[in-house]
């Protein structure tokens, strides 16, 4: 009879081997796919409102293969753009990135993908202008992602430019299908000045006064096509527009400065430097490319205003000795002189500018500009970049604006820049591989004609975080775009703008009520955005102090920008597990088996716990078969052959053991952060409890956070049943799971429907038993149950074992 039980109880182990190894090869061939992931279609909206835009790329992909597939997409965002959103929608359902610290979103990338999740996350590189989009795709699993930037439209010669070029998603080109559509609303009468479409045919194209929309289609991405569109905008009143929006946090503001030549009678003029690299390490292109660039943009030197030339490398060359009208003999002359100009010798620039800045008198009546074309590289006199800035800085006694114009691909564009903001101006990139006569035509024009010197902006109303406060000039075709934050309780902002004018000092004063009509969101990001932007600017000046990384850092988290600092990561778990809610309790409650003995365990070492782990009940009969439904009750016999019966089901026990390890840990790693401690979640949740019925946009204005914040909460909120919603017409409104309502309705979510029904069906079960028959874990009915019980919905009575539920 023993022999016999033994040849039974043989397979037995064999099967739970057999049934226990394939789940340790799962994720085992990973990097190793049936086929690589397939491209779907690829989307482009644009909404460009009032001068600030947000350019949405949506993707959909799919992984056919029995395993996790990642694929690594880079994209380039305009200079002063920000990203600013990322999400993934599987079965209809979005869940958005989050914002968090840089190594944090990696360790939680690298994580989830080992375990062969959906996960994303987007981080920035030394580049400023370029992003990386890492996305791991569960294995048989269809998606599509969604990434946006924001950025803030320029008004150069009197044109708006908004630019969107294929080359700047890496991956376009692998996408099957391109729509792309283009919204425009604007303050004032819209008119389009240029439409560049290069290979797309629009499908769709109409405007009204104030609205323009444009759509495209095409089965055929080409990389190296664009959408350009150059629009105009009717001009402002003489003191510009203010708009306003308010919150539960304050007051924002933009304030759009604009005026026009014909408000102001004439306009300023200049005095150029232009002062020219021609060093050894501008040959070849580079110098080419700085003569084509200078005598494109002498011949736009207005008659009245005057220049000179200061060339250098090792040693200073001035062309004059003295400024020079801007005639067409003197401009003629001037190019002849760089035509004989042939790069050598060593690069000073320090010697230079400090020359450059010498031949300014303090002339008020003439707006003073150096015009600096180098490669940004010294190499000789003073070469240490801090005390080049720092003698540049202390040698600028007439405040002059210096903007650096920077060739090749490794100019020091880092040093160009805080050369320049330090010294009211700016630098820009031209790449070896661009026409610099092009660039450099463009770059001019916009400070051809200057209106207006020194700018201050001033305003009432207990405005805080304005930006700018100040501005050397503004120029015909341009404006200022003023932000800010105001006290809310004031009822009106006054600004006042000061300036000199070709007629002397100007004062520029209005008044503007602060409750306004329009619903403008867009400002409190556009104010978060420019402050982003002004520390990162303070950074190429200061340097990268810890005060203003965390003033980066917080603003980022808050309004959820991708900067050097932060980075967007979103781990999306398997919708068809079964939902996890938070449990009171502790980790190794929830253990299946305790230790008995120390030392390696054999199989009278493990044995099933005598507490159950949600009700504190000890465990009877009823939930264990036998000696415990697992573990087969051995004999002893012997037979050789029942030793290899042992070692076989001491290998299975270790085998789940395994497992049940991986399990709890993955759950540990999932629910390392409790549901409401979160700051925002718990506030979102708070007042969903408190404000019934609450529709998405309320709620928003309530708990103050971005849309992508909010709706990754609300998703987290309602995936663990803490919150159900349905839609209400248009809206979306919420309740907290659970709780009675004035119409002694309660909404239930779908596990606590489910309970409830295991409780009319079995009066008196027990929240193990529960567990069992819905096949979720006990920490979830034990959550549910209590969520029940507190409503009123079920009423629980305890023997001297266990709790026992039934419905009232």
């Amino acid at each position: 009879m023993g022999v016999m039980m033994m040849y039974i109880k043989l397979p037995l182990a064999l099967l739970a081997i057999s049934l226990v190894l394939p789940l340790l090869t799962v994720g085992s061939t990973d990097g190793q796919a049936e086929e690589s992931i397939i491209y779907g279609p690829l989307s482009i909206d644009a909404r460009i409102e009032n001068h600030y835009a947000m350019t949405t790329f949506t993707g959909h992909v799919s992984n056919p293969s029995g395993s996790g597939e990642d694929t690594t997409m880079s994209i380039k965002v305009p200079e002063d753009a920000m990203i600013s959103n990322l999400s993934i929608n599987i079965d209809g359902i979005t869940s958005y990135a989050v914002v968090a610290q840089r190594a944090q979103a990696q360790q939680e990338y690298e994580e989830a993908k080992e375990e062969g999740e959906t996960v994303t996350q987007l981080r920035a590189s030394t580049d400023p202008t370029m992003f990386y989009l890492d996305l791991n795709i569960h294995a048989k699993s269809d998606i599509s992602f969604s990434l946006r930037y924001e950025q803030v439209l320029v008004k150069k010669m009197y044109n708006f430019t908004y630019l969107l070029p294929f080359g700047v998603f890496s991956n376009a080109n692998l996408f099957n299908e391109l729509d792309v559509n283009i919204d425009i609303q604007g303050m004032g009468n819209i008119t389009p000045v240029n439409i560049q479409k290069g290979t797309l045919t629009p499908v769709e194209s109409w405007m009204t006064t104030s609205h323009a929309r444009y759509s495209y289609n095409s089965s055929m991405i080409d990389k190296t096509s664009s959408i350009g569109i150059v629009y105009r905008e009717m001009s402002p009143p003489v003191d510009g527009t203010l708009d306003t929006y308010m919150d539960d946090t304050g007051g924002y503001f933009i304030h759009v400065f604009s005026p026009r030549l014909s408000d102001l009678g004439t306009y300023l003029p200049k005095d150029v430097i232009f002062v020219l690299d021609r060093s050894g390490s501008m040959g070849g292109r580079k110098i080419e490319q700085l003569k084509d660039a200078f005598s494109e943009i002498v011949h736009q030197v207005h008659d009245e205003d005057r220049f000179n030339i200061i060339s250098f490398s090792s040693e200073t060359d001035r062309w004059n000795a003295e400024m020079v009208q801007a005639n067409k003999e003197n401009k003629d002359s001037s190019v002849q002189y760089l035509n004989y100009m042939d790069p050598a010798g060593s690069t000073n620039i320090n010697q230079a500018l400090l020359d450059a800045l010498g031949m300014y008198q303090g002339d008020v009546e003439a707006v003073p500009i150096i015009v600096f074309l180098t490669d940004g590289l010294p190499t000789t006199g003073v070469t240490d970049i801090p005390t080049i800035r720092e003698n540049i800085l202390y040698g600028n006694t007439n405040r002059v604006s210096i903007y650096s114009l920077g060739f090749g691909n490794d100019v020091d564009l880092d040093f160009l820049s805080a050369l320049s903001l330090e010294n009211r101006g700016f630098a820009v990139r031209i790449p070896e591989s661009e026409d610099a006569s092009m660039v450099m035509q463009g770059f001019y024009e916009t400070i051809s004609v200057p209106l207006l010197h020194d700018l201050y902006f001033n305003y009432t109303a207990g405005a805080t975080d304005v930006i700018p406060q100040t501005m050397p000039s503004l120029f015909a075709g341009s404006e200022a775009v003023i932000v800010g934050r105001f006290d809310r309780t004031r009822e009106s902002i006054t600004s006042t703008i000061t300036a000199s004018s070709s007629e002397g000092p100007q004062v520029f004063e209005e008044s503007w009520k602060t409750d306004q009509d329009q619903d403008l969101e867009f400002i409190p990001r556009l104010w978060a955005h420019r402050m982003i932007l002004h520390y990162m600017e303070q950074m190429l000046v200061e340097g990268e102090t810890e005060y203003l990384q965390q003033k980066v850092i917080d603003l980022a988290m808050d309004y959820s920008f991708v900067t050097t600092y932060t980075s967007f990561i979103l781990v999306v778990t398997d919708p068809n597990d079964p939902p996890v809610a938070d449990y009171e309790g502790t980790d190794d409650e929830g253990s299946l088996y305790n230790r008995t003995t120390g030392g390696y365990p054999g199989v009278s070492d493990l044995v099933p716990s005598t507490i159950d782990d949600d009700d504190n009940d000890p465990i009877s009969e009823d939930d264990y078969e036998g000696n415990g439904g697992i573990i087969p009750a051995l004999t002893d016999d012997d037979d050789g052959i029942s030793m290899i019966m042992v070692l076989l089901v001491m290998l299975s026990f270790i085998v789940v053991l395994v497992i049940v390890g991986l399990v709890i840990f993955g759950y540990t790693r999932i629910r390392r952060e409790d549901l409401l401690n979160q700051e925002n979640r718990k506030k979102i949740y708070e007042h969903i409890t408190d404000n019934p019925g609450e529709h998405f946009r309320g709620l928003q204005r309530a708990v103050d956070l971005e849309v992508g914040v909010l709706s990754h909460h609300l998703n987290v909120l309602e995936k663990e049943q803490l919150i159900v919603s349905e839609q209400d017409g248009s809206n979306r409104c919420f309740w907290a799971a659970g709780v009675k309502h004035d119409t002694d309705k309660v909404r239930l979510s779908r596990v606590q429907e489910n309970i409830l029904k295991e409780i009319h069906e079995d009066p008196g079960i027990t929240q193990s038993q529960i567990a069992k028959n819905m096949g979720v874990s006990r920490k979830v009915i034990f959550y549910h149950v209590k969520f029940l019980r507190n409503a009123g919905v079920v009423r629980e009575e305890k023997d001297s074992k266990r709790s026992h539920y039934y419905e009232r």
